[in-house]
C-alpha cells in the first residue's frame, strides 16, 4: 500500500479516513478495518494487540461520530 510504504501513513485512521473514500460510508469503513489493519501490521511492526489496538481506535470514533448524529437529530430545534 502505497500510503503506508511511501507516504507513511503510520495509523489504521489515517489509511481509511485520509487515503480513500471510506470516510463515505462508516458500514464500508467499519467493515475495512480488522483487513486493512492486518495488511498494514507487518510493514508497521504491529502485533495482534497493537491491530486490536488500530481497529479500536477507528471504530470508538466512528461510534462518537454516530452518537453525535443521533444526539443532533433528538435535539430540541428552536423554533419561531
Amino acid at each position: 500500500m502505497h500510503a503506508v510504504q511511501m507516504e507513511r501513513a503510520r495509523h489504521l485512521d489515517d489509511v481509511l479516513e485520509r487515503r480513500t473514500r471510506l470516510w463515505l460510508s462508516a458500514d464500508a469503513m467499519r467493515a475495512a478495518a480488522e483487513p486493512v489493519a492486518s495488511w498494514m501490521a507487518p510493514h508497521l511492526g504491529w502485533d495482534q494487540a497493537g491491530r486490536d489496538r488500530e481497529v479500536r481506535r477507528v471504530t470508538k470514533a466512528l461510534d462518537d461520530e454516530r452518537e453525535r448524529i443521533e444526539a443532533a437529530r433528538n435535539a430540541p430545534r428552536g423554533g419561531r
